[in-house]
């Protein structure tokens, strides 16, 4: 499935949840990793201390990835470190991504401290919308749950390309790991408010509802023990709907599509996603068209 995974380290809780995360399903999947500290640009004032400190900086980043590469040798895996300096945390990340060849980024998000003041928390959302490969955001797990991999994947659909490749990537996702598989769609108040000002509401109201289950037949259909899960929005927001839904059934992975345009009834996940990295109480695997590697 993803070949090659870059790991983004800096040494807060997320990031170390992050690392620890993507080492498993490396794994698990058999990928090769690459593991990388990024330092933010160089320092401005080029006085002794602040040399110093610039150099302290490096010296823990190369510190912490060799850390990660030794645990990355005690469960079987090869791994490349780099440490990079690079102005802007979240376009380091990316480049080196694409240098690399990477079908995958795993990164930790909200993360508040870390060695070289790398927020991942902040970088993530940057790093999601530039990477045109699929990012997987990790949150810190807590005591007790660390470690525990992805056992029950939730999958959003809306019938979108961008859904439908969502749900063949958690299809993949949930066959190497033996995980269960959740498919879920959210109707939308929105819609109805248009529907209504139908004069074919009744007729219209009763078409969606046709395509919608049958979007839902359609995804578990060719997985027996797949769970289909039917929401209705309300005067909620689609993504806080995923969030509660994910929190009701005990997913440890979101996949959903980004930048979603099109669906069966116009629910843009695209613009849901952001909303969803924000609430959701487990890991998100964010999802984009293929990546093409010249």
């Amino acid at each position: 499935m993803f070949q090659r995974m870059l790991i983004a380290v800096d040494g807060s809780p997320c990031g170390e949840e992050a690392a620890r995360v993507g080492l498993q399903l490396a794994g698990q999947l058999g990928s090769r990793v690459v593991l990388l500290y990024v330092l933010d640009g160089w320092p401005s004032a080029h006085s002794r201390v602040t040399r110093l400190g610039w150099e302290e900086a490096k010296a823990q980043g190369q510190q912490l990835l060799a850390r990660w590469q030794t645990e990355a040798k005690q469960s079987g895996l090869e791994a490349d470190v780099h440490l990079r300096e690079l102005s802007g945390p979240a376009e380091g990340i990316v480049e080196v991504a694409k240098q690399e060849r990477c079908d995958l980024v795993v990164m930790g998000t909200h993360a508040r401290e870390g060695l070289a003041h790398l927020l991942l928390g902040s970088v993530a959302e940057r790093v999601t919308r530039l990477a045109p490969m699929p990012v997987l955001l990790v949150r810190h797990a807590p005591p007790g749950e660390q470690g525990l991999g992805f056992r029950r994947v939730l999958v959003p659909i809306d019938g979108s390309e961008l859904s439908n490749l969502a749900l063949g990537q958690a299809k993949k996702l949930v066959g190497y790991l033996g995980a269960k598989l959740l498919v879920l769609h959210v109707e939308p108040r929105a819609l109805w408010l248009v529907l209504e000002a139908l004069e074919e509401y009744p007729e219209e109201q009763e078409k969606y509802l046709r395509q919608a289950r049958r979007l839902l037949e359609q995804a578990v259909e060719d997985f027996p023990e797949a769970e289909a899960i039917w929401r209705e929005a309300g005067a909620e927001r689609v993504g806080d709907v995923i969030a509660r839904v994910a929190q009701e059934h005990q997913a440890d992975l979101i996949v959903m599509g980004t930048h979603g345009r099109t669906g069966l009834d116009h629910w843009l996940l695209g613009s849901v996603a952001e909303r969803v990295t924000h609430r959701a109480p487990c890991a998100v695997l964010l999802v984009r068209q293929p990546l093409e590697v010249a």
